[in-house]
């Protein structure tokens, strides 16, 4: 899980953050081999506005992508260099979607909107994932009223 700001803090995960991730996945690496990994942060990066179309992704966007306040290369880092096989985010409580990033097997998600604060008037529910040997996983949302979407 990465601090991305907000409130009175920058909305952004710093290069000190990154660089963290990736020096821990490396040395965890060496000393255990591959280990799948799914990075969580509230705030999406600038990537999230580039990956999302009606017809490769699941889920619904109902609501716009506001990223952090600078882009950085933190989505392809994560992917490329931490083990990183997927990055759910919340933020923008209208979106729920997943969405696969082109070319790899890497997938970037919304979470829901799940609690009584915030904005938007949309049901509550929350991204639900479920974690297998050798790295698979599969991912849903469960509405508060108990549907699956």
């Amino acid at each position: 899980m990465l601090d991305s700001g907000g409130g009175s803090y920058q909305e952004l995960v710093y290069d000190d953050q990154i660089k963290w991730v990736v020096d821990t996945s490396s040395e965890l690496t060496a000393k255990y081999g591959d280990i799948p990994a799914i990075a969580f942060f509230h705030i999406p990066s600038t990537g999230y506005q580039k990956v999302y179309s009606p017809n490769l992704c699941q889920g619904t966007a109902n609501d716009t992508v506001s990223p952090q306040t600078q882009a950085n290369k933190l989505i392809s880092t994560l992917f490329a260099q931490a083990n990183v096989r997927m990055t759910v985010v919340g933020h923008n409580h209208g979106n729920n979607w997943c969405c696969p990033v082109l070319g790899s097997d890497h997938i970037i998600c919304y979470a829901r909107h799940t609690g009584y604060g915030g904005y938007g008037t949309w049901m509550r529910g929350s991204r639900v994932l479920i974690l297998k040997e050798q790295g698979q996983y599969s991912t849903y949302v469960r509405m508060e009223d108990g549907r699956i979407i």
